[in-house]
C-alpha cells in the first residue's frame, strides 16, 4: 500500500525476494525460508507481509505431512508473476503430495506436487451432524466414529477440524463425567456459515 511503498526494501526483504525468485514456478516454503535465513517465524511473517503488500510476492497456504506423521501448516511463496493460477476459497489450502529423495527420505520441494484440501465441506458435515442430536451435544468419540474419522489420518483431520470450528466459535469442547470417566463432548454453538473470500486472518 501507499504507506509501505514510501520506504525502501530492507535487506531481509531483498534477501527473501532473491531466494523466492530462484525457485520460479516451484515456489519456496515460508518455514524453510525463515530457517535458511536465520529469522524466527514470527519476525519472518512481517518480512514477507511487507513484500506482499507491495505486490511483489504471493503466499498460498499449504499443509505438509512430515516423515514422522505430524503436519506442518505454512505457505508456499512465489514471485507474483509465478503465483498459482488457482484461487483458493475460504478453508481451502494446498496439500503437498509428498515426493522424497535421497537416503534420508527428506521432502523434495522441487519435485513435489500439490492437491487442494477443502475443509468447508467437512466442517459443514460436522455441524449438521451435531445439530441433528438432542441438545446439540455429542460425545467426541461417537462423532468421530459416525463421520469416519479413524486411523492416524482420520485423527489428524479431526483435530484440525475441531480446532478450526472451536476457533471460529461454531463449537465448544468440554469434559464431563460419565459413569466415572472423564469424557470429551462437543457442543454446537451456532450453525455453520461459509466465510466469504478474503475474510481469513493472516497467521504467523
Amino acid at each position: 500500500d501507499a504507506r509501505t511503498c514510501r520506504f525502501s526494501i530492507s535487506e531481509p526483504q531483498l534477501a527473501a525476494l532473491e531466494a523466492v525468485a530462484r525457485t520460479r514456478q516451484v515456489g519456496s516454503l515460508q518455514s524453510q525460508l525463515a530457517h535458511d535465513m536465520g529469522i524466527t517465524n514470527a519476525n519472518f511473517f512481517y518480512v514477507l507481509k511487507c513484500v506482499e503488500e507491495r505486490g511483489l510476492i504471493a503466499r498460498t497456504p499449504v499443509i505438509i505431512t512430515r516423515p514422522n506423521g505430524t503436519c506442518l501448516t505454512t505457505n508456499v511463496v512465489h514471485l507474483a508473476r509465478f503465483a498459482p493460477a488457482v484461487r483458493l476459497g475460504p478453508y481451502q489450502v494446498f496439500k503437498m503430495v509428498e515426493s522424497r529423495s535421497g537416503a534420508t527420505g527428506a521432502l523434495d520441494t522441487n519435485t513435489a506436487t500439490y492437491t487442494i484440501q477443502d475443509d468447508a465441506r467437512l466442517m459443514r458435515l460436522v455441524t449438521e451432524r451435531i445439530a441433528a442430536t438432542k441438545d446439540r451435544v455429542v460425545l467426541e468419540s461417537e462423532l468421530k466414529v459416525v463421520l469416519g474419522f479413524s486411523g492416524k489420518r482420520g485423527h489428524r483431520t479431526w483435530r484440525r477440524l475441531k480446532q478450526k470450528l472451536a476457533k471460529e466459535g461454531y463449537v465448544s469442547v468440554f469434559v464431563t463425567d460419565i459413569n466415572g470417566r472423564a469424557t470429551v463432548c462437543i457442543k454446537l454453538l451456532k450453525e455453520y456459515k461459509t466465510r466469504a473470500a478474503g475474510e481469513d486472518d493472516d497467521e504467523e
